[in-house]
């Protein structure tokens, strides 16, 4: 079996070595196999500089048109798009948007406006998961009238 530690003994010229935590008892052991190996330092790197050629070239590699990737995506859209808390999700959200500001401004002291505007941008992002989401997930959906509903 490889890897792993036998218990036996194993005859040496100097005696009878151990490979395992066992000995005699008579200093005749060695934990010499068994003991781990320090890894040489690595030297430091260096922060780079972002190299837009290496993250265009990495775009390029990114295969979309690939039928195998496309159904994999297609397949994860639609089910975040018909997933009933996503739908609670943007329902509540949706409920936000049309009275969260009012309730800020009526309500609430200034010093929480930078709360509601992280909740704003959060709701602008998964409103914009949703169209993409639904785009890709659902039949007859993109250009279509709930679309630009939602746009």
């Amino acid at each position: 079996m490889r890897g792993a530690v036998p218990v036996h003994p194993e005859p040496t010229k100097s005696g009878v070595k151990f490979l395992g935590s066992q000995g005699l008892g008579d200093g005749t052991h060695s934990r010499t196999a068994t003991s781990p190996r320090k890894k040489p330092k690595e030297p430091e790197r260096k922060p780079q500089q972002i190299q837009w050629k290496q993250i265009v070239q990495r775009i390029k590699k990114f295969k979309l048109r690939d039928p195998e990737r496309m159904a994999w995506i297609r397949m994860k859209s639609r089910r975040l798009a018909s997933s009933w808390r996503f739908t609670v999700l943007t329902t509540a959200l949706t409920i936000y948007a049309l009275f969260g500001d009012d309730f800020r401004l009526c309500v609430t002291h200034k010093q929480t406006d930078e709360l509601f505007n992280a909740l704003t941008l959060f709701a602008c992002l998964v409103f914009g998961a949703e169209i993409v989401a639904n785009s890709l997930g659902q039949e007859e959906y993109f250009l279509g009238f709930f679309f630009w509903l939602d746009v």
